[in-house]
């Protein structure tokens, strides 16, 4: 019996071990989400805002995008900054947050923070504060898109976003769409 009791517990904590981001698992159902222990803020079965079971001390909310028939494929994890922030700190936090991205998946594919910084790191913070700038990085698995982006908001907010998204799920949810659309004309 206790020997069974000890498989159970090394079991469940290599499920938490081996989620994915912020302890999700892009194809978890809502139940599955809900009894990870990610806590529900608001929100139903297909949009849902939460605090995840690992979240990430840089950002300030989770938006989950989940599918009645194909589980979770979107994870959207929002900071935002006091507003009177300087954007070398924005510039900061979006770097700190790339690298450990290119620790966990390597270097992007895209990354347009490079075509900014061009030889001034002044012209790109003012690229970014006052010419509706973004710094943007791309990665792409076998699985998931993920992007990265920092910018300011159109009131002057500093604003970074990290989309984690399934793409076979999401080709799976477009296919289903286009057939729903095609059988009734």
């Amino acid at each position: 019996m206790k020997r069974i009791a000890v498989l159970s517990l090394l079991l469940l904590c290599g499920i938490t071990l081996f989620a994915g981001p912020f302890g999700l698992e892009m194809g978890w159902s809502y139940d599955e989400i809900i009894s990870s222990g990610a806590k529900k803020e608001f929100g139903n079965e297909t949009l849902l805002s939460v605090k995840p079971v690992n979240p990430h001390s840089d950002f300030d909310s989770y938006l989950l995008l989940i599918d009645e028939e194909y589980g979770l494929y979107t994870i959207m994890a929002h900071g935002s900054m006091p507003f009177s922030i300087l954007p070398s700190i924005l510039v900061s936090t979006y770097n700190e947050i790339k690298d450990q991205l290119i620790q966990g998946y390597g270097e992007p594919r895209f990354s347009s923070d490079t075509a900014l910084m061009n030889d001034d790191y002044f012209d790109m913070l003012d690229a970014i504060e006052n010419n509706g700038e973004h710094l943007t990085s791309t990665w792409k698995t076998d699985e998931l898109n993920i992007d990265l982006s920092a910018f300011f908001n159109d009131d002057g907010t500093p604003i970074y976003m990290l989309i984690y998204s399934d793409y076979k799920i999401m080709e799976l949810i477009e296919a289903r769409e286009q057939a729903k659309n095609a059988s009734v004309l």
